[in-house]
């Protein structure tokens, strides 16, 4: 069933060429930089948005090899190198509401909950610096 596929791509049944997902990516990308008027969209890259996903999965799991195998990398070194040398702990500020209203006022300001405190009887919430 494979074989009577149509071949538009040479020996390939779909395009491997990179160049197929590029131009759309391109063209979306320069019309929401025109539509917001945000000329640093046109900065962002396919390559951008891989580094962004390994740099929250770090954080996430804290763990540098489930970032090295969701990237695909046969070593750590290669992660390392990928991310230059930026597995490093970020510096937290953190807050332990003792009202809903104070809770209600971190979480607007962009605080994310961490644990609940069983001895002091309060929430966590940490915001990178």
């Amino acid at each position: 069933m494979i074989k009577r596929l149509r071949k538009n791509h040479g020996d390939y049944i779909f395009n491997p060429t990179f160049v197929s997902a590029r131009k759309p990516f391109n063209l979306a990308r320069k019309r929401l930089a025109e539509r917001t008027q945000n000329p640093r969209l046109l900065k962002i890259h396919f390559h951008t948005l891989r580094h962004w996903r390994a740099r929250l999965e770090y954080e996430k799991t804290g763990d540098i090899y489930a970032v090295k195998d969701l990237l695909g990398h046969k070593s750590v070194l290669n992660t390392d190198r990928y991310q230059h040398g930026s597995f490093s702990n970020e510096e937290y500020v953190t807050k332990r509401p003792q009202t809903s209203q104070e809770e209600d006022a971190l979480i607007n300001a962009g605080f994310q909950f961490v644990r609940f405190d069983s001895k002091e009887d309060v929430p966590i919430y940490r915001k990178r610096k």
